[in-house]
């Protein structure tokens, strides 16, 4: 077991929630390599949840085990899981501000890449769908929303552009033979219970010329920031990233990169359909100097 810190728990009442109480699962092979050795890093989150992180010797992937079942999960984002980052930071959570903010940020990322003609969008996690229905306007896009929390009002609420699929649909479960142009997974894919098939199943959606943006926290950078691996993780987070095991992950499917974002803590990739398993090679001195950014940046962000 390492440790390098006390986890830091808000000083207030606690949460009046048993997450020892919860179903779960146990992992038996890292999700992106196969791999069962190893490291074993701690055993509480950032809540205080008495919850296992291990880092896949192989790989690097850092993930929850024993974790909630895919219907806990459900549950637990339908009626928990906004109330408890809530909790967490000490105030309410405006997610119809902080989609909006999102959206002033990635429209102009995206403005480049978005194919010619392009008309059909799959937002993939993006409840309430602000963000969506806004890329929908801009480009005069046909949208389909899907998100395991979707709720009777963001059914009724009238978007235009980005329609919800249906009430609690999440990746696994969507089928369809529409292809689409843009696809969106925004800080959504460290919630995924299985990483790769989900990217696997992203690929098979996207048209031929179609892009796909997803981002997600740099974990690296988190635990530079927190200075201790229980601060880092938490437990609506399965899966912990880093850039080294993003990338793995994204050309093992057989998508390319064609742009890298920094934002903060995240960090995002503009993608497009590439071979299966081609490596992209990497300039050694450019993710030497990359590598020194991000702990500048991590330092500054305390």
């Amino acid at each position: 077991m390492i440790t390098l810190a006390h986890v830091r728990v808000p000083q207030r009442k606690p949460f009046l929630w048993d997450y020892s109480a919860q179903p779960k699962e146990s992992v038996s092979a890292c999700n992106a390599c196969g791999g069962t050795y190893w490291v074993t890093l701690a055993d509480r989150d950032r809540y205080g949840f008495a919850v296992q992180t291990h880092c896949c010797y192989s790989c690097g992937l850092v993930f929850l085990s024993p974790r909630m079942t895919a219907e806990a999960y459900a549950e637990f984002y339908a009626n928990t899981y906004r109330d408890l980052i809530a909790w967490y930071s000490d105030r309410p959570h405006d997610i119809v501000k902080g989609q909006e903010r999102y959206a002033e940020k990635l429209m102009p990322i995206l403005e480049a890449f978005v194919p010619e003609g392009a008309k059909t969008l799959l937002d993939i996690g993006g409840e309430p769908g602000i963000c969506s229905e806004r890329i929908c306007e801009e480009w005069k896009l046909k949208g389909i929303l899907i998100d395991p929390a979707c709720g009777g009002n963001l059914l009724n609420r009238g978007l235009v552009g980005c329609k919800p699929w249906g009430q609690g649909i999440g990746l696994e479960a969507f089928e369809t033979d529409k292809r689409f142009d843009l696809i969106l997974m925004c800080q959504t894919v460290d919630h995924l219970l299985d990483l790769k098939g989900g990217l696997e199943k992203v690929r098979g959606l996207l048209t031929d010329n179609g892009i796909f943006w997803v981002d997600a926290v740099d974990w690296l950078y988190r635990l530079r920031q927190c200075g201790s691996v229980e601060g880092a993780v938490k437990i609506d987070h399965p899966y912990n990233l880093m850039e080294a095991s993003f990338e793995r992950l994204l050309w093992g499917v057989g998508l390319r990169k064609v742009r890298k974002v920094y934002q903060g803590p995240h960090i995002g990739y503009v993608l497009k359909k590439g071979d299966v398993g081609k490596v992209e090679p990497d300039s050694p001195a450019t993710l030497s100097l990359l590598g020194e950014i991000r702990k500048v940046q991590a330092s500054q962000k305390r």
